[in-house]
C-alpha cells in the first residue's frame, strides 16, 4: 500500500495496485501509463500489484510517502518521485 500523507498526517491519497482505482485516487491506468512512459520512469506491468499515485503538490507544503505489506507483512520497497509537470 502507498500512501501519501500531508504534513499534519492526514491522508492526501493511497492506492494498492496501478491499474485499480480507489477512492482517493485521481488518475486511470491509462493516465499512469501515459505519464509515466513520458517521465522516463519503468514500464509498470499489467497485473502486477505494483502501486503508483499521480497527485497535485501544492507549495510550502510537507509530503510523506508511506509504504505498508498487505496484512502488516514486512519487506523491501522502492519509491520513486517524478515531476510529471507539464508533460
Amino acid at each position: 500500500m502507498l500512501t501519501i500523507t500531508v504534513g499534519s498526517g492526514t491522508s492526501l491519497a493511497a492506492n494498492d495496485g496501478w491499474e485499480t482505482q480507489s477512492a482517493t485516487a485521481t488518475f486511470t491506468a491509462a493516465e499512469v501509463r501515459e505519464l509515466t512512459t513520458k517521465a522516463g520512469a519503468f514500464t509498470l506491468p499489467s497485473g502486477s500489484r505494483d502501486a503508483s499515485l499521480l497527485f497535485t503538490t501544492s507549495t510550502n507544503t510537507s509530503y510523506t510517502v508511506l509504504v505498508s505489506g498487505a496484512a502488516g507483512e514486512t519487506g523491501v520497497a522502492l519509491v520513486d518521485v517524478y515531476d510529471v509537470t507539464g508533460r
